[in-house]
């Protein structure tokens, strides 16, 4: 099938923060309350239409366990970015965040770009304000949502705020890693469709 665009993209955070239900609810606009831990890495493939623009989305959902640390490390390279996913019941929310962006910042290529910072479950009560992590993100470079996976709030969007991020960059002349130009097969057609009547006596013998 034709596409416009593949992306390549990571999610990571801490272990139960919602990154594997993040990616269920972009993927299948559903909450799954009970999930097993991601063990090392998972794949998940993802194909939406935004802005007339067919767009391919593999997305590397990554355990937050320390000893999947030295394997989750080669998946930062090649990105376009990606979402660290922060749970707002978290206390010791800052100290997370600044652990996986300092390893996302070690690993990943140079041109790739800052993470987007997710506040997730924010329909439980909460430990951080939306105003406290915007500020840290907006100082680390990031763009930042709240969202609740549970529930859905906000989550609607995020795939089309991703894409606009990542293409606002292409468009501007960036070289992106993480980032394949796909093939319009309709063009393809159109460009070698015959002319009309070209064949229409191939078959007369006399």
């Amino acid at each position: 099938m034709s596409y416009n665009y593949l992306l390549k993209l990571i999610v990571t955070g801490e272990q139960n923060s919602g990154k594997t239900s993040l990616v269920h609810r972009i993927s299948d606009n559903e909450f799954r309350q009970y999930m097993d831990a991601t063990i090392g890495v998972e794949f998940v493939a993802i194909q939406r239409e935004i802005k007339d623009k067919v767009i391919k989305y593999h997305f590397w959902d990554t355990a937050g366990q320390e000893n999947f640390a030295p394997i989750i490390k080669n998946y930062y390279k090649g990105v376009a970015s990606g979402f660290l996913v922060i749970d707002a019941t978290d206390t010791e929310w800052k100290n997370h965040m600044e652990k996986w962006l300092k390893r996302y910042n070690a690993h990943k290529f140079e041109e790739s770009l800052p993470l987007i910072a997710i506040l997730n479950k924010i329909d439980l009560e909460r430990k951080v304000s939306f105003e406290e992590f915007k500020l840290f993100a907006d100082e680390n470079g990031m763009k930042s949502y709240e969202i609740s996976v549970k529930t859905g709030a906000n989550t609607k969007y995020l795939l089309d705020k991703m894409t606009e991020y990542i293409l606002e960059h292409i468009e501007k002349g960036s070289k992106l890693p993480g980032v394949k130009k796909g093939i319009d097969i309709r063009q393809i057609e159109e460009k070698f469709q015959p002319e009309q009547g070209l064949y229409d006596k191939c078959c007369i013998v006399q």
